[in-house]
């Protein structure tokens, strides 16, 4: 059977959306079994999306989408032009291509619907607004444009002026994190779980920018289930947002307290974490630094600029890549999953973690 030997996957398998047969939970990174398609994505630049029923791969003009769906198991597509972003929720996948057309496919009735709302919304904009960026989630469909309008897809919610430019956008199931490329974090939609950092727990329509985060430049974000995190450039981490299962990297219980009292907490600021020492001596300069994060429904995975990969959060199905500690199906510290990694990029679905590999050694 064919296989990805450059696309790993652990966690949630359920709906076979990355192997026909495999031991479920798994702590152990296994290849993707990708046949009789390999030919189209082996070697490849590679765009990968998860959520909890199926898994997205695209490459070039060519889609693949495995798991759960009404009709069939697997969807094989091909669009007219290369395709240059997806994002999916549970229900439905969003595909941005280079043309800056933007489709989607629901899941439910197996179809793939091309999505005029930009002209629909106003003609005067001209042929060169275009889509520049998406993000899906559960209740939050996104769509970022060349001329800094937002969309909840199909309707606009914001302008931001002419000088910001627009980075990067991840989002949760009920919130959007927005970071510019003057290192500026903004967040909105639900806030009942500190996820947008403001210090309460209000709701949003409209993008705002973090306050606690100001002054300090960004240079990665993304958005968990109900939960946050940012990387400065100093090479630190910064998560907010529901903690339930130690997914901002913070303990989630008091030792003085009995288990049977805990009740879950949320940080409505970002909270700087305290990462593993690279090293054996305890000083600034053993402290790990970090470049890249990347959260799923209830877990974290970093990338620290020696080339270590480490992650925190709910374990149930093996999504951290190791196995949990003291029997707990969680972690709420960040350790190591791998030592010495490059030229690797990673993905957090809802309850799995992809990896594509360069190089990876254990």
């Amino acid at each position: 059977m064919e296989k990805l030997s450059n696309v790993l996957f652990v966690g949630h398998n359920g709906f076979q959306q990355f192997r026909v047969i495999t031991k479920f939970p798994s702590f152990d990174f296994a290849e993707i079994n990708i046949e009789p398609h390999s030919e189209d994505f082996h070697g490849k630049s590679l765009k990968i999306a998860a959520t909890l029923t199926f898994s997205v791969m695209a490459a070039g003009r060519k889609l693949l989408l495995r798991g759960f769906f009404t009709e069939e198991e697997k969807i094989y597509h091909e669009f007219a032009d290369e395709i240059l972003d997806i994002s999916c929720s549970t229900k439905h996948c969003l595909i941005l291509l280079k043309s800056g057309k933007l489709y989607k496919y629901c899941a439910d009735k197996n179809e793939f619907i091309l999505l005029n709302f930009l002209t629909a919304d106003d003609n005067s904009l001209g042929s060169d607004h275009f889509i520049t960026h998406i993000a899906c989630g559960e209740t939050k469909n996104i769509a970022v444009t060349n001329q800094n309008i937002i969309y909840d897809i199909p309707t606009k919610i914001h302008k931001f002026s002419k000088h910001i430019k627009i980075q990067k956008i991840s989002s949760g199931h009920e919130h959007v994190v927005l970071l510019t490329r003057n290192g500026d974090v903004y967040t909105w939609g639900n806030g009942l779980r500190g996820q947008l950092g403001h210090g309460d727990l209000e709701n949003h329509t409209e993008p705002q920018f973090v306050e606690a985060l100001g002054g300090i430049k960004i240079v990665d974000i993304s958005a968990g289930g109900w939960h946050s995190a940012a990387i400065s450039a100093f090479g630190d981490l910064y998560t907010w947002g529901w903690n339930v299962n130690g997914q901002l990297g913070i303990s989630v219980s008091n030792p003085s307290i009995p288990a049977s009292e805990f009740t879950p907490v949320v940080y409505c600021t970002p909270e700087i974490i305290d990462l593993p020492q690279n090293g054996d001596v305890d000083d600034l300069n053993s402290q790990l630094k970090v470049f890249s994060v990347t959260c799923g429904n209830q877990h974290t995975f970093i990338q620290s600029e020696c080339g270590k990969i480490l992650s925190t959060g709910l374990n149930k199905f093996g999504q951290l890549g190791r196995p949990s500690s003291e029997k707990k199906n969680f972690d709420d510290k960040f350790s190591i999953v791998k030592e010495n990694s490059s030229n690797c990029s990673i993905t957090c679905g809802t309850y799995c973690t992809l990896l594509i590999v360069s190089q990876l050694n254990n």
